[in-house]
């Protein structure tokens, strides 16, 4: 009986949740989603390529100052 009485509450919220996401999903047709879906993809593989740039050239730039630092650990003329 506790169960059943604090579920009350609890039930109008969500059922508004899914009437507003209902809403949200029929409001567009097929098409207009997959528009939608192919701009969203678009998007994540440009902020993915940005990122994975980001993060490569600051492995260049430690390199960079590694050498710089330390200089060639072998000699290429020494077979």
């Amino acid at each position: 009986m506790k169960l059943r009485a604090n579920l009350l509450p609890v039930l109008p919220s969500g059922m508004s949740r899914r009437s507003i996401l209902n809403g949200v999903l029929t409001k567009l047709i097929p098409d207009e989603w997959l528009a939608i879906g192919v701009l969203a993809s678009i998007f994540g593989i440009v902020i993915t390529g940005l990122i994975n740039w980001y993060f490569k050239s600051k492995v260049v730039n430690a390199q960079v100052k590694a050498l710089e630092k330390y200089g060639l650990a072998v000699n290429a003329g020494d077979d």
